[in-house]
């Protein structure tokens, strides 16, 4: 009596299931029949079973279809990732085909599969931001020994910043985006490969001693004082007095943190300038590229050591 109760729920739910399917405005008609057939399937077999048919069936293929195939099929239709389905299906497949014990192993390891993701996290770091990339460049034969010139250059740098990693991964999205030829709005600072250039160097901030990219002017006296936007006001938030080469006759207060939207539109400008000049320069844009195989070293050799 128990047995026709639980598949003829299963027959319900069965239903339930692909009316909601079908009711699911984000999934196209292809995907609603993806998720339907499995179903429908399942639907037939359950009702066989409830008819007395097949008593195998309800060992082992009604099982299957419920934890094997639908979630699978699931995946397909919503165009989801297979991780997730993966760790219903396998000790569904073990419970069928070896056992409960194997089954709860398989389970068991599946549910430490966070911890073992934790200490393998900068294998999915390595995969998001080093990508190869196909450059086509002049001279192969020498390419490696370029590699190695910027490599070292690259390295005399970061050994100078305090976020490393951070660092890394910004100056390889800066020199993807050269190559790719993005404007100079999309850069919230001056790439490393432009940090020697005058136009850039003549506007340091005073509290990082870094190139200004949204700048804050202190006027009120013969030379102006520069100070990144983000660096001032997070300087203000945690010391709440004022930053190096402040004038004293000046109050440091939140009022006075404004992005001084005239230099700061000369810096865009100059930088577009810069991203111009890169794109119309072949061996300007060779030596971008060059860099970019050069920071892909430094960034695998920085997660795997």
């Amino acid at each position: 009596m128990t047995a026709v109760f639980l598949h003829g729920l299963n027959v319900l739910t069965y239903g339930h299931s692909i009316y909601q399917f079908y009711s699911d405005k984000n999934l196209t008609l292809k995907q609603k029949l993806w998720g339907t057939l499995p179903r429908a399937f399942g639907m037939l077999v359950d009702v066989s079973i409830l008819r007395k048919l097949d008593l195998n069936l309800k060992t082992v293929v009604s099982p299957g279809i419920n934890g094997v195939i639908i979630p699978l099929v699931d995946t397909v239709a919503k165009e989801e990732s297979f991780r997730d389905a993966l760790c219903t299906v396998l000790p569904n497949l073990a419970r069928l085909s070896t056992g409960e014990e194997s089954a709860m192993l398989i389970s068991s390891l599946i549910d430490k599969r966070q911890i073992f993701k934790k200490q393998y996290e900068h294998i999915e770091k390595i995969y998001n931001y080093y990508k190869l990339t196909t450059i086509s460049l002049s001279n192969p034969e020498k390419v490696p020994e370029r590699i190695q010139e910027e490599k070292a250059k690259f390295l005399r740098y970061l050994k100078t910043q305090e976020n490393q990693p951070g660092v890394i991964k910004e100056t390889m999205q800066d020199y993807q985006n050269i190559i790719n030829n993005v404007s100079a709005d999309s850069f919230g600072s001056i790439p490393y490969c432009y940090i020697n250039r005058p136009e850039f160097t003549k506007r340091k901030c005073r509290i990082s001693k870094e190139l200004v990219r949204e700048a804050v002017v202190v006027r009120e006296i013969s030379l102006p004082i520069y100070y990144e936007c983000d660096k001032l006001s997070g300087w203000y938030k945690h010391e709440r007095r004022p930053p190096p080469a402040w004038p004293k006759s000046i109050p440091f207060n939140r009022d006075v943190i404004v992005v001084d939207k005239t230099e700061t539109a000369q810096i865009t400008e100059a930088l577009q300038n810069a991203l111009d000049q890169t794109q119309n320069n072949p061996e300007e844009l060779e030596a971008i590229k060059i860099g970019f195989l050069a920071v892909q070293e430094v960034l695998k050799e920085f997660y795997t050591t």
